[in-house]
């Protein structure tokens, strides 16, 4: 009777847990659902953003096509990082490495700075493998922060040649960067490294702690994970300048390549939900090129046509695989 009634008190938790967890998946898809509907749907057709944007068509459609076609190219260069990133702790393949990309981008639709972007991520994995997930997730978004910054400082550089100013903002940029490319190819043996006798001063100790995720990843991966994020960043580049042409903007192809870049790196330190990044983006956009006379509703509707093809479809596809993984494992 005894085992009897602890196989039944045990079928009763694991019912009961399915439970919790299929609400818990109803509860994010239907607030995801709820958030793309009021802000894609309600408040993008009260702008006008969706009638300017079928007027596009079917004139600007090969401009169109061309930016929809570069998506799954963007986020097949995402997996491939993250898979690569992931082979020294927990090999895994390029379906789960796609299942996790997709599955992160609806959580982090959820979350200022796409910081919900680890927790999809971590759901398609096994219980063993989160640690080695959350690694492989950091050490590539600082290799994606690398060419958002060289990418902006190259931005930066161009614009200066008109406008002074922009030399303190490149200046700034470059002091970051360097940074940055410190931490990437050695911040995990300098943490290795430190002196035990600086444990005992606590800064240097939590810097080991943050960086100590660096170290078991020998240099040809990292180059590897970087060549992978210049070319994510060289696609949705070519994307919004797709869009921007497609919407009739009389702007110069060199001041669109180094505006774009501009505005990814300063909308990379502003820390907003994803959505509310689509006006943000169009705010910087009509900041950087007012010289040029752009149309308003023009340049909203470029930074909301990129959300749809980079971020709404793939949060839909992976509402999808959120409701078909095992959560809970």
């Amino acid at each position: 009777m005894g085992i009897e009634k602890t196989i039944v008190i045990q079928e009763a938790f694991f019912r009961r847990r399915r439970l919790w967890v299929g609400l818990l998946k109803a509860l994010l898809v239907g607030w995801l659902g709820y958030i793309l509907y009021r802000q894609v749907v309600v408040e993008a057709g009260m702008s006008g953003l969706w009638r300017h944007l079928a007027g596009l068509w079917p004139e600007k459609m090969p401009w169109l096509l061309a930016a929809a076609v570069l998506m799954p190219v963007n986020w097949m260069l995402e997996a491939q990082k993250w898979r690569c990133l992931m082979m020294p702790f927990a090999p895994i393949n390029k379906r789960q490495a796609l299942r996790g990309i997709m599955a992160g981008v609806s959580f982090s639709q959820l979350t200022p700075n796409r910081v919900g972007e680890y927790g999809g991520r971590l759901a398609i994995l096994p219980a063993g493998q989160y640690g080695a997930g959350v690694a492989a997730t950091m050490v590539g978004s600082l290799a994606q922060w690398l060419a958002l910054f060289s990418g902006g400082l190259a931005g930066l550089l161009y614009m200066a040649r008109f406008d002074s100013p922009w030399r303190y903002a490149a200046f700034a940029t470059a002091g970051i960067l360097a940074v940055l490319t410190l931490v990437y190819f050695a911040g995990g043996r300098l943490a290795m490294a430190l002196p035990s006798r600086l444990k005992k001063w606590r800064a240097p100790n939590a810097l080991r702690q943050r960086l100590s995720f660096l170290a078991p990843y020998p240099q040809r991966i990292l180059w590897r994970a970087l060549v992978l994020a210049f070319a994510r960043y060289s696609v949705y580049v070519a994307q919004y300048a797709l869009l921007i042409r497609a919407t009739n903007l009389d702007i110069p192809p060199d001041i669109i390549f180094s505006g774009i870049a501009a505005i990814y790196l300063f909308q990379t330190g502003i820390p907003v939900p994803p959505l509310a990044a689509v006006l943000t983006r169009g705010e910087l956009a009509l900041w950087l090129w007012e010289s040029y006379n752009v149309d308003t509703l023009s340049i909203l509707t470029a930074s909301f046509a990129l959300f749809i093809i980079n971020l709404g479809v793939p949060a839909l596809l992976g509402a999808a695989v959120i409701v078909k993984t095992k959560v809970l494992k």
